[in-house]
């Protein structure tokens, strides 16, 4: 990055104007639009946001994002994690590493968690309890 660029990084927006049919005024979408309050974007640069009606908007970034997909990708297909596997996730109480720890739980595998602190592992413990 240079001086003076915008940060790189995907963002949730609200479409203000538009060209696209596909692609409303006021419809939810995320991009890599960069930290900016306007970005002018080509609709085949930009996803249309579905969410149920129990979320919050953050979770478009988060579960509901590239990070339940990294995750669900990680366990699911490249891991093929199935009943009785054992998985340790490094980075566990990150935003992917404990959404890929309760993947693996819900497929029956055994899973260890690894944590950069004692802080880290506590606060990832509430999530893993029964």
């Amino acid at each position: 990055m240079q001086i003076g660029e915008i940060m790189r990084g995907i963002t949730l927006n609200r479409i203000l104007a538009s060209r696209s049919a596909s692609h409303p005024v006021g419809a939810l979408v995320t991009a890599m639009a960069g930290w900016t309050e306007f970005a002018i974007m080509p609709a085949k640069s930009v996803e249309i946001v579905h969410l149920p009606s129990n979320c919050r908007l953050t979770d478009a970034l988060g579960v509901l994002g590239y990070t339940g997909l990294a995750a669900y990708f990680g366990i699911i297909k490249v891991g093929e994690v199935k009943k009785g596997d054992f998985v340790v996730v490094s980075g566990a109480a990150g935003a992917t590493g404990s959404v890929a720890c309760q993947i693996a739980k819900l497929k029956g595998a055994t899973v260890l968690g690894l944590a950069g602190s004692e802080d880290k592992v506590q606060v990832s413990l509430l999530l893993f309890l029964p």
